[in-house]
């Protein structure tokens, strides 16, 4: 069985956030993020523990096409998205691991 993404919630603030701002810049790039991000999670599903630590347990894998990380971490039958974030942003996600 695959393992189920859980998002927190400032995880889900940042990936809108910067959709939408893609999306204000172009038309149709909020939807190129969107896939963009969606790739990334099938790459953490198919094999989680593969990405670098970053940060205690967490781990960290860069979107294909754009300058995007997301930071996550695994548990037993879940998936934590913890934050999304810009490769040129600060570690300001490291607050949010527990």
């Amino acid at each position: 069985m695959a393992l189920q993404f859980r998002y927190r919630k400032k995880a889900r603030v940042d990936f809108y956030e910067a959709a939408d701002w893609y999306e204000e810049q172009s038309s149709g790039k909020g939807q190129e993020f969107l896939d963009d991000f969606l790739k990334t999670l099938q790459k953490i599903r198919s094999n989680p523990d593969t990405y670098r630590k970053v940060y205690k347990n967490s781990r960290r894998i860069q979107f294909g096409k754009f300058p995007y990380y997301v930071i996550y971490t695994v548990g037993k039958k879940v998936i934590y998205v913890l934050a999304v974030y810009h490769n040129k942003r600060d570690d300001t996600w490291k607050k949010r691991v527990h």
